[in-house]
């Protein structure tokens, strides 16, 4: 019985392991094109790999990507995994203000896969990414990054109708209480910290201008 079970217990260590190299190897390959790659490069091929699940320019990340639907434990592990994805090209975006909106717009095409999410029968892998990138549209990541997203891109202080997340912009010692948590991954955090930095460095620019001009 002893050994029945250590050889579980290996089959599932490999297991995972294999998943592990699977979601590096995505992560890899997205931190890749989002460096050297236009905005409008990167969404066109997020929505290929990921929205249309149709042909990938590189057919080996496509592969990697059904192998880790097949192999994963559902949305329990997807939700995660692909929220990492999507926090890599935007961590990369909003270093530069002039591509900023290219966050919403990324927002904006996975808020348009939400709906019913409905299995029936045996999915294909394309099939089982849309279920899952529909379960990850109304879970709590995707509130979050829709909270980023206005809280990097401010609407006009005239729109009645901004959300609170857009006024955060005006105070850097709020961000990590209001745009943070225990849960959140290391980068994200680290996210946060340089925005805040920045900003802060930007107010205090401001006041000495106005200062010295007074």
């Amino acid at each position: 019985m002893l050994v029945q079970k250590n050889n579980v217990n290996v089959l599932v260590s490999q297991s995972q392991r294999s998943l592990e190299v699977l979601e590096q190897n995505i992560y890899n390959h997205l931190l890749n094109c989002v460096r050297t790659e236009l905005p409008e490069q990167m969404l066109e091929r997020c929505q290929l790999l990921f929205v249309q699940a149709g042909v990938y320019p590189e057919p080996e990340i496509r592969i990697a990507l059904h192998e880790l639907l097949r192999t994963s434990s559902g949305k329990q592990g997807f939700l995660p995994f692909f929220n990492r994805c999507c926090f890599i090209v935007i961590n990369r975006w909003q270093i530069n203000p002039l591509h900023k909106d290219w966050i919403v717009k990324l927002v904006e095409i996975i808020g348009q896969c939400g709906g019913p999410s409905v299995i029936v029968g045996q999915p294909t892998p394309a099939g089982r990414l849309r279920f899952l990138i529909q379960e990850y549209v109304r879970s709590e990541y995707f509130q979050r990054l829709q909270q980023l997203a206005d809280f990097l891109n401010p609407k006009s202080d005239t729109d009645e109708h901004r959300p609170l997340s857009t006024l955060l912009h005006r105070y850097p010692f709020l961000y990590p209480h209001c745009l943070t948590n225990q849960q959140d991954e290391t980068d994200y955090q680290k996210m946060i910290v340089g925005v805040q930095k920045s900003a802060q460095q930007q107010i205090e620019q401001n006041l000495s201008h106005y200062l010295t001009h007074s």
